[in-house]
């Protein structure tokens, strides 16, 4: 009786302990639905029913789970707990309770999940010098090819080129693509993309917004570097006599053409605080210095509508 009430109680903390992970409670589904996955099931319940049914005089003893992704939506996947029940009444069948648990939530951790900034190419996006650009845009609801096709549809940014960099997103990973509005790449609008990343490297999703995709835009001249400066052809518009500045300026072309001359819808502002302000290589005349240009902090969420 003591083994019996052991195993009950860890079958009804299995259940409780699968809703409050972060799942829904469990949905309704017919027999020949759970048949099609190859799961032998008699009896179909709602947590509410399998809570009842578990304090009732049933002997119940887990079987295994089944997880099927997206078997409930694009970013939800379906759980299915089965258990082998008995009753005096009906004898030894299955009991399957179903469970839809949406993805974590592809929340945005700047500084932990997901970086603040691009990296150099080839860096392990750990060091503070190997920076590039702030990150000022976020794109919900699809992948970095939507974030293309919808940036040259609003801005002419149609074009797919310029150097390598790397993001932070539960780890370091290349970029995955550009969209820049100048071929050849001279002055520009540009800005590189990184789908978002889970721990385990697949990309992350929000069960009600989809994938999302950190980007950098920037409007960057093209000419040759001033001496001392660097030795880059492209320089971002600095903040003091090109203001907002390149970074600012371009993710606000972005929200111009996007959002208030376009159908997408602006989600909410966050603020990232990175405001590292970037030595360009571009200048004010040899005795004047250097073009410095940073953003503001701030990240426009977008919704890519997909």
């Amino acid at each position: 009786m003591r083994h019996r009430t052991a195993i009950l109680t860890l079958v009804l903390a299995a259940i409780l302990g699968l809703v409050a992970w972060g799942g829904s409670d469990a949905i309704p589904i017919k027999e020949t639905d759970a048949s099609c996955s190859g799961l032998a099931a008699t009896g179909l319940y709602t947590a509410a029913e399998g809570q009842e049914m578990m304090a009732s005089t049933a002997e119940c003893y887990f079987v295994g789970i089944s997880r099927l992704v997206g078997g409930c939506s694009k970013c939800s996947d379906l759980y299915i707990l089965r258990y082998l029940c008995y009753t005096k009444a009906k004898g030894w069948y299955y009991a399957n309770y179903l469970y839809c648990v949406g993805s974590v939530k592809g929340g945005l951790y700047p500084g932990s999940t997901t970086g603040e900034y691009s990296y150099k190419g080839g860096s392990s996006c750990g060091s503070d010098a190997d920076r590039v650009d702030p990150i000022t845009v976020v794109f919900y609801g699809g992948d970095y090819t939507d974030v293309q096709e919808h940036a040259c549809d609003h801005g002419s940014w149609c074009f797919n080129s310029g150097g390598a960099q790397r993001f932070w997103s539960y780890g370091c990973y290349d970029q995955n693509g550009n969209a820049n509005s100048a071929n050849p790449a001279l002055t520009q609008y540009h800005m590189r993309i990184l789908t978002g990343r889970y721990w385990d490297g697949t990309y992350s999703c929000d069960s009600t917004l989809g994938t999302y995709n950190v980007a950098t835009p920037h409007h960057e001249s093209w000419g040759p570097p001033q001496v001392g400066c660097g030795d880059a052809w492209h320089s971002v518009y600095d903040n003091e006599t090109h203001r907002p500045g390149g970074f600012n300026g371009a993710r606000d072309d972005i929200l111009r053409n996007w959002v208030l001359n376009g159908p997408h819808e602006l989600l909410e502002w966050q603020y990232w605080g990175n405001v590292q302000m970037f030595r360009q290589s571009a200048g004010y005349g040899v005795l004047n210095g250097c073009w410095w240009a940073g953003a503001d902090g701030w990240v426009a969420i977008i919704d890519l509508g997909h």
